[in-house]
């Protein structure tokens, strides 16, 4: 259920910080899309009418969009769930019912993401130290392998069936991270590269060219799956656009490399690198409350873009995750809870570096806020806040409230 904002009527001046980025939507492209993410595995949502009134003020029919993860469409054993398709159909009319065709027609009909964050299912569990009782050395990368052939096996089938009728796109959505050097020697300077690697090159090179970076062959050796030449003519070229969810970024520091041993730990230990959030007591950027890893760096978001088109041949790219948290606290007053002037900053620093990256040459199309609604985090569960909307935990109906952050990204979009 969603609920009118406390807050509803404040003048537009005393929604935003004092101090904010000079922004406007008029700095982007007409066709660039703005909206806000959510995940239906994350957390109950909200019926499909109320899901619209919560887009609806974040969006415009003319030029802005919202986009929302696949719901239960099949049943994990290939069978076709039908209520997982109804439901879509009757989203899809209740957006036409509220006037959002243009998104209909340009989004969600045509533009699909095959996989969400590939490396954090390839390899989180053991990262978080969780008590998985198989080979941390080989088996991220053999996931990984599998999971680059189901998505080229995806995209080869939608080009070939219905590409051509419904002339839309197919991509995956990659987590990424900068990485700056954590002094300036060059070893500091090399494991910024390995880093980025071993975290987005994993998937994207062979996506782009066929194989995996040079860097991961030379270090995981035998233990990094190989194409066959015919995996390889289909996976290579099996984007048409690539998805970014971007949060931090990190100082990187080399390790000294081994080259003769293999390392004991698997994927982190074989990139020989320190992930490190401070070098000489200076942050990689502004602390986040309540989340200890993650800090705001929105050149982070602006460096990794210009990197990635240089290097990936300037693909098409949409950042479908961006955003910020703060710590779940019931204990403070509604009126309280949804002044959020840390993620209007957040949203407006990044937006200015996605400015800044499209003047570089980038072809960014969209900005997608991580998240629509308050919902259950990787990680950290119902302990953090990234929604635009308050989640009411307490009520068993989970009634929402737009926050601050709603109406200013509502009145950036009229502006």
């Amino acid at each position: 259920m969603l609920v009118p904002s406390i807050s509803e009527g404040v003048p537009a001046a005393s929604i935003f910080p004092a101090k904010y980025p000079d922004i406007r939507r008029s700095d982007f492209p007409t066709d660039f899309k703005f909206g806000a993410s959510t995940s239906a595995l994350q957390g109950q949502n909200p019926h499909r009418a109320t899901w619209v009134m919560l887009l609806f003020p974040i969006s415009t029919t003319k030029y802005d969009t919202c986009s929302a993860n696949p719901g239960n469409i099949t049943d994990g054993k290939g069978e076709i769930n039908q209520k997982g398709i109804d439901f879509y159909h009757n989203l899809i009319d209740e957006l036409v019912k509220n006037g959002t065709s243009k998104i209909i027609s340009s989004i969600i009909m045509k533009r699909w993401t095959t996989i969400n964050e590939p490396s954090v299912f390839a390899q989180y569990g053991y990262k978080l130290g969780l008590p998985i009782p198989d080979d941390p050395t080989k088996n991220p990368y053999i996931a990984a392998h599998n999971i680059i052939l189901a998505h080229s096996a995806a995209a080869r089938l939608y080009r070939e069936n219905y590409k051509g009728y419904q002339g839309g796109e197919i991509g995956i959505s990659v987590s990424i991270e900068w990485f700056e050097p954590y002094s300036a020697s060059i070893a500091d300077k090399e494991a910024t590269t390995r880093a980025f690697s071993f975290l987005v090159g994993w998937f994207l090179e062979p996506l782009v060219y066929g194989d995996y970076p040079f860097m991961m062959k030379a270090l995981v050796r035998d233990r990094l799956p190989t194409f066959k030449d015919e995996e390889k003519e289909v996976v290579k070229g099996g984007i048409d656009f690539i998805g970014i969810n971007y949060y931090t970024s990190r100082y990187a520091r080399s390790l000294p490399l081994n080259t003769n041993v293999s390392p004991v730990g698997g994927y982190i230990e074989d990139q020989y690198v320190k992930q490190e959030v401070d070098t000489d007591g200076r942050p990689i950027g502004d602390p986040v409350n309540g989340n200890p890893n993650i800090y705001s760096v929105p050149d982070g978001l602006r460096d990794a873009l210009i990197y990635m088109k240089n290097h990936y041949n300037n693909p098409t790219f949409y950042i479908t995750e961006n955003g910020i948290s703060e710590p779940r606290d019931d204990t403070i007053p509604l009126e309280q809870a949804l002044v959020d002037y840390h993620r209007i900053m957040f949203i407006l620093r990044h937006l200015n570096a996605v400015k800044e990256a499209i003047r570089e040459g980038v072809n960014v199309k969209s900005h997608f806020v991580w998240a629509l609604i308050d919902c259950m985090e990787v990680g950290s569960g119902y302990s953090a806040r990234f929604g635009l909307n308050y989640t009411d935990y307490s009520d068993n109906k989970l009634r929402r409230y737009p926050k601050r952050s709603a109406q200013g990204l509502s009145q950036f979009l009229k502006d």
